[in-house]
């Protein structure tokens, strides 16, 4: 692969796949087999070089996160030490005990698929039932008045549920969740599990407009964003390591290897 000078445009959030390990199962993953776990030098180069470039903030996502082996809160601490607002985006299904007190993560981001259990866990699949642990971790986050942001994937036929994790968050904001935002992504099918599934869940540009239209008009008071295309977002970069180097995605749709310079020596 050919290295690509930094591209022209600006992005303020940055996505850091830290690890490709993750004990779930989703039917609608869109997270690549082929990279690697990022190194903790690497990992702590790159929050040093995405503060120097101007970014605003930094998401730690996957896999799953929290099973990266090289010290995940420490490396939090690292980027809000250089002034980034630090995020983890994370399934829950293996969250540390004390997740709720780590007050070197802003804010945590976690998926719900539908207010009912058994549509959620039919999607997303783990040991001991994967609804009922984001549940408890949206209370414990609630009780320690965490910032929390909740992802959910819009898909066919999906309009159901759509509306049932809306009167749920509903009834947690009241609870006490401090909801920052509620992203609905579009299903994209690309990733291990995505691409298999285009045909179930891929959503036509009317089924889209519709669907979004009616969640806004009926959760206008939740702070609710719509994504119809997160890969070519305008303010998102995606970052994860491969045998080459370390790739970089967006915002625009660009791509390529990531120049040493660009993100501090110990890059590579």
């Amino acid at each position: 692969m050919q290295r690509l000078p930094p591209p022209p445009a600006h992005a303020a959030i940055a996505v850091v796949m830290l690890t490709p390990a993750c004990e779930l199962r989703c039917s609608f993953c869109g997270a690549e087999e082929g990279f690697g776990v990022l190194g903790r030098l690497q990992a702590r180069a790159m929050v040093e070089g995405l503060s120097m470039q101007g970014f605003e903030s930094v998401v730690f996502g996957g896999g799953e996160p929290t099973l990266w082996p090289h010290g995940l809160r420490e490396l939090c601490a690292a980027a809000r030490a250089r002034g980034l607002l630090t995020q983890i985006g994370t399934s829950a299904a293996k969250l540390p005990v004390d997740a709720a007190e780590w007050r070197e993560v802003d804010r945590w981001v976690l998926p719900l698929e539908s207010g009912k259990a058994e549509v959620h866990d039919a999607l997303r699949s783990c040991e001991g039932g994967h609804h009922a642990k984001v549940l408890r971790a949206l209370h414990g986050f609630a009780l320690q008045g965490a910032s929390v942001t909740v992802s959910t994937v819009a898909r066919r036929g999906a309009e159901e549920d759509l509306q049932s994790v809306g009167s749920l968050l509903e009834g947690l904001k009241r609870s006490g969740l401090r909801l920052h935002a509620w992203h609905v992504y579009r299903f994209q099918a690309m990733g291990r599990l995505g691409r298999l599934n285009g045909d179930r869940f891929a959503l036509s540009d009317e089924e889209w407009a519709q669907s979004t239209g009616r969640l806004k008009q009926r959760f206008g008071k939740l702070p609710l964003l719509l994504r119809p295309d997160m890969m070519h977002s305008h303010d998102v970069a995606f970052f994860w390591n491969t045998p080459q180097g370390l790739w970089r995605q967006g915002p625009g749709g660009w791509q390529g290897l990531v120049e040493t310079e660009t993100l501090g020596a110990l890059c590579y």
